[in-house]
């Protein structure tokens, strides 16, 4: 009788390989509240990259040795807020080294709660299908969750924080992100091409309550 195919990433746990994917291993809690369906026909195939064995072109990110502290709560509060969710990601990330074991949502969600900005807090700044059309980049700002197809890891669904551009023209940015797949592991810098962008949730403050 011949034994069952594993799953992949059951197979690539096994063997100790792991790739920034997520894809449609999200958890609902962890989505905002009005995200995209991601249906499976909706899906967009991604180049030939490292998932097949091509070298990638992608820049590195830089890496912060030893990290900087964690800003006191007063300097932390005094940011705007995209800086405010930068700020959370990297201490979570790199400071507190806080390991996750989710999706690739489950670390984003986490890092806008604990900056303030759970629920309604996240403004939706553009969303479509996954098949877009996609969103322009100028639309992209420091601190903001996007949804975009990982082209770096055959098209799957990816979720990451915007940091900033390291190459505008060739679609490259810097971002926050958690590898997702149920791995446990702690949240990095990734760089990705964000040229198929097809949802943008941005930070915003609650506005002033009147007296």
């Amino acid at each position: 009788m011949p034994l069952p195919t594993p799953h992949p990433l059951v197979l690539a746990a096994a063997l100790g390989v792991w790739v920034v994917g997520c894809g449609p291993l999200y958890l609902d809690a962890d989505r905002p509240q009005d995200g995209p369906e991601l249906d499976a026909t909706e899906r967009v195939p991604g180049p030939r990259s490292r998932r097949d064995g091509r070298p990638s072109t992608l820049q590195r990110p830089e890496v912060e040795e030893p990290p900087a502290p964690a800003l006191s709560p007063e300097a932390l509060a005094a940011l705007p807020p995209g800086a405010r969710v930068l700020e959370i990601a990297r201490v979570m990330a790199e400071v507190e080294q806080q390991l996750i074991a989710g999706s690739c949502y489950t670390f984003i969600s986490r890092v806008y709660a604990r900056a303030g900005f759970a629920g309604r807090g996240r403004h939706k700044i553009y969303k479509t299908l996954v098949s877009g059309p996609y969103a322009d980049p100028a639309l992209i700002q420091a601190g903001d969750w996007i949804m975009h197809v990982n082209q770096e890891f055959g098209g799957v669904e990816h979720s990451v924080i915007f940091i900033r551009w390291l190459d505008v023209v060739g679609g490259q940015g810097l971002t926050w992100g958690y590898v997702g797949g149920m791995r446990e592991a702690r949240g990095t810098r990734q760089v990705h091409l964000l040229s198929q962008v097809y949802a943008i949730y941005r930070p915003v403050d609650p506005p002033p309550r009147r007296r």
